[in-house]
C-alpha cells in the first residue's frame, strides 16, 4: 500500500485533495489522520476524511461545497455521484 500525497486546505474541511492519482488500498495522511482509500481516485479529486451522512454539508477550503446525496465513508471519492454541489449550477 503506497502513501499518496494530499492537502487539507482548511481545518474545517471534510475532504482532502489528492496531489497525485491513487489506487484502492493506498493510504493518505491528512490533518493528523491516516485514511485508507476505498477506491481509485484521480489526481486533484477529493477524498472523504470522515463519514459524511446523507444530507450533511461538505466543506472544502472552509466553505460549504455541497450536500451528500448518500452516506460517504472515509476514503471514498467525493464527486458528483455522491455530492450535490451548492457552488456550481445544476444541469
Amino acid at each position: 500500500m503506497a502513501s499518496r500525497r494530499c492537502v487539507v486546505l482548511d481545518a474545517a474541511d471534510d475532504v482532502a485533495v489528492l496531489l497525485e492519482a491513487a489506487e484502492r488500498g493506498d493510504r493518505i495522511a491528512a490533518d493528523g489522520r491516516e485514511v485508507l482509500l476505498l477506491e481509485a481516485i484521480p489526481r486533484f479529486h477529493k477524498v472523504a476524511l470522515r463519514r459524511i451522512e446523507t444530507g450533511e454539508v461538505v466543506h472544502k477550503t472552509g466553505e460549504v461545497i455541497g450536500v451528500a446525496i448518500r452516506a460517504i465513508e472515509p476514503g471514498e471519492h467525493v464527486h458528483v455521484h455522491n455530492l450535490r454541489s451548492t457552488v456550481a449550477p445544476s444541469t
